[in-house]
């Protein structure tokens, strides 16, 4: 059972009910094990059944090996897509700019051969509210068939909207602590947004990997932040403003 929160201002009326609470009635393993086994029950099927996913916990997805939406269910529709289905589009083409991005990277992640990925990142439903995600994709390799390739589940874990005033000050002195790092903690911030592993840093400043994860705790102190995915949501945050030096 996922924390409660009483709280609907972070959804709409049309939200499923469990994204306005987070509070499940499933774990997230068990929504999973529903929906996948939901799949391989169906797809022998397919010709004459449709596919029901209506009642799993979680937004869910399944694409083709052109990273296609050919199937998903009524709360990946509302949360994510504002439409009556998503099916026939990529991922890319209703997805906000962030959000886009990581289903991009992580189904090329599962497309080059990785068979499954569990995440946790931030994100944002379809009006822009912003939330802390977790994210199961994995490869649908038993169906041998390229239209059903990757299944992708993702529910919210926690809303973090703040009232406008306290996002815009936030964002202000996250400016002035990043101009305040020196270049290679630059470089390393906005290198940690593209998604760029510690050795691929160390790499490329010439450091080794355990002088960049030093220098990585010194900036969750200066950031005031405790997960490097939080340092990760300010650097984009920065650079969607248009606000990180040159």
């Amino acid at each position: 059972m996922m924390p409660g929160n009483s709280s609907n201002s972070c959804v709409t009326s049309s939200t499923p009910r469990w994204a306005s609470t987070l509070d499940f009635e499933s774990t997230f393993d068990q929504a999973k094990s529903q929906a996948l086994d939901a799949i391989r029950y169906w797809y022998p099927q397919r010709q004459s059944h449709q596919l029901d996913l209506s009642n799993i916990e979680a937004c869910v997805a399944i694409k083709n090996h052109e990273r296609a939406i050919v199937h998903d269910n009524p709360a990946y529709q509302l949360f994510f897509a504002r439409v009556s289905s998503a099916s026939g589009k990529s991922t890319d083409a209703h997805s906000l700019y962030r959000a886009s991005r990581i289903a991009q990277n992580t189904d090329e992640l599962i497309a080059e051969g990785i068979h499954s990925l569990d995440c946790e990142h931030d994100g944002k439903d379809a009006s822009g509210q912003t939330y802390s995600f977790r994210t199961f994709k994995c490869q649908l390799g038993e169906l041998r068939d390229p239209n059903y390739f990757i299944f992708s589940m993702s529910r919210p874990i926690a809303c973090l909207g703040k009232p406008e005033v306290d996002r815009e000050k936030s964002l202000a002195d996250s400016l002035e602590i990043f101009k305040s790092l020196d270049a290679i903690d630059q470089r390393t911030c906005r290198m940690d947004a593209k998604g760029e592993s510690t050795k691929d840093i160390a790499a490329t400043v010439k450091l080794s990997p355990r002088a960049i994860e030093i220098r990585r705790k010194k900036m969750f102190e200066l950031f005031g932040v405790e997960r490097p995915m939080e340092l990760v949501r300010i650097t984009i945050r920065l650079e969607e403003h248009g606000l990180l030096p040159n």
